[in-house]
């Protein structure tokens, strides 16, 4: 995201540009971010979460919260903010 050239996540755009759930632009989006909760989900479980799933549903929705808003204003500090965020859910989830 620091990177001067960066644009946001492809599947996002796409999606946006692709609004239809039908359109098979959106469902690759959408199956791409399906895989991605998936492989967190997994490892979530893999430490022990106590909810793997919606742990990983709400990492998902941080990172894709970082990556919009500092596409939409750069340098917003975004991705900082939602590590510190993903820190405070992720020891919440694990077991003591």
């Amino acid at each position: 995201m620091d990177a001067p050239e960066f644009r946001g996540c492809a599947f996002i755009n796409a999606s946006a540009e692709f609004p239809l759930e039908n359109n098979p632009v959106h469902r690759v989006s959408t199956e791409f971010y399906d895989k991605f909760r998936a492989y967190m989900a997994g490892l979530a479980g893999l430490c022990g979460a106590e909810d793997p799933h919606g742990l990983a549903l709400q990492l998902g929705l941080l990172v894709e919260g970082a990556i919009v808003s500092e596409q939409m204003k750069r340098g917003s500090g975004a991705a900082a903010a939602a590590k510190r965020a993903a820190a405070v859910l992720i020891d919440a989830a694990l077991p003591r």
